[in-house]
């Protein structure tokens, strides 16, 4: 009955006879149709068409192209361009939010949100291919008529005019241009001319002259405006592309560049004179003053989205990424994660930055880059954590050692940006178990323990996520962490609580353990007191779900009894203004009522007016469910049960939910409808629920009996651990319950001990008076030892049923949840099948009994209750046909070393009870042991008391019941037989089928006919001929597979033919005849004539037939 509900888990398989046909994977009926499709598997009949779609088809679900992957539900639909889908299959649980990419309810707790594996991952970084540094690019060439003559701005004006030069530089210009060789040649040219002659003509150190000019000017904002708007800059540029060939001029250039592009108005300027192939062929340059220069040019430009634009198509975030990883400028790294950072991080940018191995040489920036770099490193990498597709790549860049690094930092920005990075890490198990080998919690908690609420939230939402992880569980645990997790539900800042109950949630989702630590460190009452609350929804829902988990705990549901706390939990289910959380509390109350405290204070508190008001509003499917399984656990009270049936209302609603499609609301409806058809005592009508008052008397027989009981209990416990019970040891104890049934069947009726008529006419003489007092009383005393004895083997019954649920079956359950399940759900079922049922009907006989006895006198009855009880006893047939099933099973799975150290561990748990096997065969001893005690009590009564009659009736009842089942047990184990057949007859005929409704297996042996020796199957309705044969290849492989070695070897047989006993007549041929040992059979279509081994033999044949055959009518004997 648990919840998962998180959003943006990926995940899901596809199986087998899937269509592939652009070199991908095709799921099990599904079809994927387009190349470059990275990767989904289709689901079953789930369509992949559209190519670079990254994720998975669901059951029947439909994917649409460029969606970022996720697991479409049954019948659900993935539209085009999301990073999530709809919800998934459920298991037992409930899904109700959107972009819940396929995940499975638990069972029990509830979980939020998902982990979910997208691997297979190369878990060892060393066996990663080493970077391979990528090549230069081509050299860009730049071949522009530029007219130096050109001083013009961009809007006709004069530049000279405009932008004046500066002093320093009109001196500096004044004292070389009349060393220049040319400047004759120039005369009267202005000064922005004269610098553009310098920056065309003339030699290296000329140009490199013309350079540092620029330089010197671009550093005032306005001449740096000015200058871009002439062809000045068209000259820096054609310089720029000197390269390494002039490396001085190049620096310069590049320099140039740098201060020009601190213009907003030079961005497109620059971009449009073609400025970017050289930056980026200049990434490549070796020379770290024009790394720096040209890195903090980009990060200018980069400002602009054409530029960006631009950037991406040549390539520059490859070379950026080259350059942090070769160069040894600090500042020229900072530089490229800046322009990296400025890029943006779309899909392209992550992309580009993965294949290039940017990751690799990014992330150890993180804790030994300046504070700048750290900053833009925890961000960058941060980014790429919010994409699923894209984890991997962070995984094994060696990011996670280095996020956790960042924990330590000063700057609290960088831890936030690394805790988030780390949550989102942690939706993927393999990384959710780097965090932790890493140390990652312990930092984690550490942070939690400061005395600031700085960065609590972050890391709340980190553990939230890495608590789905049921190794981290185990961790949190290990470190005793479970009390900083609750004191965070009292912090000033909503959201870190909202946090830290979703963190409880998922640590106590499958652990008693974490539960109980919970509560121990104070947590039910804050989670009730968050849950309760009526600002804060998303705080109420996970607080909520949380105390659900902790109702599931039997060691702390004496904190639940308080009226004050089932008073909320009732109100806040009819009168919450968050509607949707109305099953949380409806399931919060079903996990507790099985404490028969809760039962009474549910009544008590107005439960049943809410469940009323619940029934007659609700159309909500899960509410339904919750509220059946309510009622189902309530009902177990007389009370209770007196009162619901008394509200025509609720019986007729569960009679309609016994009728809905939704097999689980139905199934459910008929349990509550089941255990509200069970009688009521008659003192549950009319008193109010108070303790029954047991006379001293009864109370010291009371005692005795159970003295008595745990005597028997310990003794069979200590023959246990003496014998090693095993399934040997209870196939005896199993041949003892047969004894007691045949000597049922055998004695049509019980012998009574003879008793004196209890006369109506008074006694004449005070002697005969006394004695018949005397007489009267020693009867009702013994009567009454052995009605007690049944009321306190049935408390131990009770007890043993109820041991069997909490101390084996849902530690199993929990255990089946685990990433390595040492046993599996249908196990589990398939050992305790109806063991909670049972648990049920029992509790509520034992309510009963113990009203009856406590105010039981000489002339009260008991067999007309116990009447009472026999129509449900119908149901033992499921658990005793199972039982030899579930102890074969449990036996096989014993022979796993660390499932018999788990069941070793049960066996040793707090919780009382005897070791299971030793419990499993209390409910096949429980019938004949009723036949038992009901045969004392009728010899005890006097024939002439009414309950003489009622016992008299509840002994044949259940005699007839304990007959029944034991026949259905033989019927059940011929159609086991049966079906075992069906694998082992091999070659059948078209048509003909071994398994067959009401097939039973009657006798099987070597017959001969026609000098042939055939192994002859006889069943009820037809005969098989068959031949020995070898055992198949295909079962050879699959016992291979198995790594039981020790499985018997299994005979096969090849199918001849078949002969149908409808219509047959048999003939037996005498002992002097030519054919002692034969008999034949004749039908329609033929006749045989059988040989058996021996006259014997031929007799147990003869005799199987008999009962299938009507002989007077078929058989004729041959004289």
């Amino acid at each position: 009955g648990g919840l998962q509900q998180q959003p943006n888990s990926l995940g899901g398989l596809g199986g087998l006879g899937g269509l592939q046909q652009q070199s991908q994977l095709g799921g099990l009926g599904g079809l994927q149709q387009q190349p470059n499709s990275l990767g989904g598997l289709g689901g079953l009949g789930g369509l992949q068409q559209q190519p670079n779609s990254l994720g998975v088809g669901g059951l029947g679900g439909l994917q649409q192209p460029n969606s970022l992957g996720g697991l479409g539900g049954l019948g659900g639909l993935q539209q085009p361009n999301s990073a999530t889908g709809l919800g998934g299959l459920t298991i037992g649980g409930l899904q109700q939010q959107p972009n819940s990419l396929g995940s499975l309810g638990g069972l029990g707790g509830l979980q939020q949100p998902a982990s979910v594996k997208t691997g297979p991952y190369n878990t060892n970084l060393d066996q990663r291919a080493p970077r391979q540094p990528f090549g230069a690019p081509i050299q860009p060439s730049f071949q522009v008529n530029i007219d130096n003559r050109n001083t013009k701005l961009a809007d006709g004006r004069e530049f000279d005019t405009v932008f004046p030069f500066p002093q320093a530089v009109l001196q500096s210009l004044a004292t070389i241009w009349p060393k220049l060789p040319f400047s004759n040649q120039f005369p009267g040219v202005g000064n922005l001319q004269k610098l553009l002659i310098i920056l065309s003509c003339g030699s290296d150190d000329i140009h490199k002259v013309g350079l540092q000019f620029v330089v010197q000017l671009t550093t005032d904002a306005q001449l740096r405006s000015g200058i871009g708007q002439t062809v000045a800059t068209l000259l820096v540029i054609k310089l720029l592309h000197s390269f390494e060939t002039k490396e001085e001029i190049t620096h310069f250039a590049s320099w140039a560049i740098m201060h020009l592009s601190m213009d907003d108005g030079n961005k497109s300027r620059l971009r449009s004179f073609n400025v970017f192939p050289a930056l980026v062929y200049l990434l490549r340059s070796s020379n770290q003053q024009i790394q720096e220069k040209v890195t903090t040019a980009l990060t200018s430009l980069l400002k602009d989205d054409a530029n960006k634009a631009i950037f991406i198509e040549l390539n520059g975030i490859e070379q950026l990424c080259e350059l942090i990883a070769t160069s040894a400028n600090a500042r020229a790294k900072e530089a490229s994660l800046v322009c990296i950072a400025q890029l943006g991080f779309t899909a392209e940018t992550k992309r580009r930055i993965a294949i290039a191995d940017g990751l690799i040489v990014i992330a150890p920036l993180i804790s030994s880059g300046s504070e700048q770099a750290q900053k833009i490193s925890v961000v960058l990498i941060s980014s790429f954590t919010v994409d699923v597709s894209f984890a991997d790549f962070v995984r094994q860049s060696g990011a996670i050692p280095q996020l956790i690094k960042a924990l330590s930092s000063a700057d609290s920005t960088v831890i936030d940006q690394a805790l988030n990075a780390l949550g989102n890490l942690s939706m993927n198990e393999w990384n959710s178990d780097a965090i932790r080998l890493n140390n990652g919690i312990q930092k984690m908690l550490e942070i939690l323990q400061r005395p600031t609420e700085a960065n609590k939230y972050s890391t709340s939402c980190a553990l939230a996520n890495l608590l789905v992880n049921e190794d981290n569980q185990n961790h949190i645990l290990e470190l005793n962490a479970v009390p900083i997790l609750v004191k965070q539900l009292q912090s000033q800042d909503p959201r870190t609580r909202t946090k830290a109950a979703h963190a409880i949630l998922n640590v106590t989702n499958a652990s008693d353990t974490a539960r109980f630590e919970v509560t121990k460190a104070g947590g039910l009452d804050l989670l009730l007191q968050s849950a309760l609350q009526i600002q804060d929804a998303a705080l109420a829902e996970q607080a909520l779900k949380a105390t659900v988990n902790l109702a599931l705990n039997s060691e702390t549901e004496s904190l639940f009894c308080r009226q004050n706390v089932c008073t909320a939990l009732i109100n806040s289910t009819i009168n919450s203004p968050f509607v949707h959380l109305q099953p949380f509390f409806i399931m919060c109350l079903v996990n507790l009522s099985k404490n028969d405290q809760i039962r009474n204070l549910w009544r008590q508190c107005g439960g049943l007016d809410a469940a009323i008001k619940i029934v007659s509003t609700s159309q909500d499917s899960n509410i339904k469910l919750q509220l059946s399984k309510l009622l189902t656990n309530m009902s177990v009270n007389g009370r209770n049960r007196f009162l619901l049936k008394q509200n025509e209302q609720i019986l007729k609603n569960l009679t309609n939910w016994q009728y809905e499609s939704n097999l689980d609301n139905k199934t459910q409806a008929e349990a509550a409808l089941r255990n509200l058809s069970f009688p009521c005592d008659v003192s549950d009508e009319t008193e109010s629920f108070t303790a029954p008052v047991i006379p001293a008397r009864l109370q010291a027989l009371i005692e005795l009996e159970t003295q008595k009981q745990d005597q028997i209990i310990q003794k069979d416990e200590q023959e246990a651990k003496a014998n090693a019970e095993s399934f040997e040891s209870h196939r005896a104890k199993r041949a003892s319950i047969a004894d007691i049934v045949a000597k049922v069947r055998e004695k049509a009726s019980v012998e009574i001990e003879p008793s004196t008529p209890i006369s109506v006419k008074a006694q004449t003489t005070t002697e005969s008076t006394k004695k018949s007092e005397f007489v009267a009383d020693e009867r009702f005393e013994r009567k009454m030892k052995i009605m007690v004895e049944l009321m306190v083997t049935e408390k131990t019954y009770v007890e043993g049923l109820e041991a069997m649920i909490k101390k084996y079956m849902k530690p199993m359950e929990t255990a089946a949840k685990a990433k390595k399940p040492l046993i599996t759900t249908e196990q589990i079922q398939t050992i305790f099948t109806i063991t909670e049922t049972l648990f049920m009907y029992h509790k509520m006989f034992l309510d009963g009994l113990e009203r009856r006895i406590s105010r039981f006198d000489p002339q009260s009855t008991i067999g007309d209750f116990i009447i009472t009880m026999c129509d449900f006893m119908r149901c033992y047939c499921q658990y005793v046909n199972n039982y030899d099933v579930a102890v074969e099973l449990l036996s096989s799975l014993e022979e796993k070393p660390v499932f018999a150290e788990f069941l070793k561990k049960l066996i040793s748990s707090p919780i009382k009870g005897l070791s299971l096997y030793t419990l499993l065969i209390t409910p096949v001893q429980r019938i004949p042991r009723y036949v038992l005690l009901l045969q004392e009590l009728i010899k005890k009564t006097e024939q002439t008391h009414p309950d003489h009659k009622f016992l008299s009736d509840a002994f044949a009842k259940v005699s007839e019941i304990m007959i029944y089942v034991d026949d259905q047990k033989e019927v059940f184990n011929k159609q086991q037989e049966v079906i075992r057949l069906q694998d082992i007859i091999l070659n059948l005929h078209k048509g003909v089928l071994v398994a067959m409704p009401g097939r039973l297996l009657a006798k099987e042996g070597d017959l001969e006919m026609n000098n042939n020796l055939y192994h002859v199957f006889l069943f009820n309705d037809a005969i098989f001929l068959t031949k020995p044969t070898d055992e198949p290849k295909s079962k050879k492989k699959d016992k291979s597979k198995k790594k039981d070695k020790h499985i018997p070897p299994q005979q096969y047989y090849s199918f001849v033919n078949k002969l149908e006993l409808r219509g047959a007549r048999v003939k037996d041929y005498e002992k002097d005849s030519p054919h002692p040992n034969s008999f034949a059979i004749s039908s329609e279509v033929g006749a045989c004539l059988f040989t058996a081994k021996s006259a014997y033999d031929k007799e147990e044949w003869l005799t199987e037939l008999k009962k299938y055959l009507n002989w007077p009518r078929w058989i004729r004997w041959i004289t």
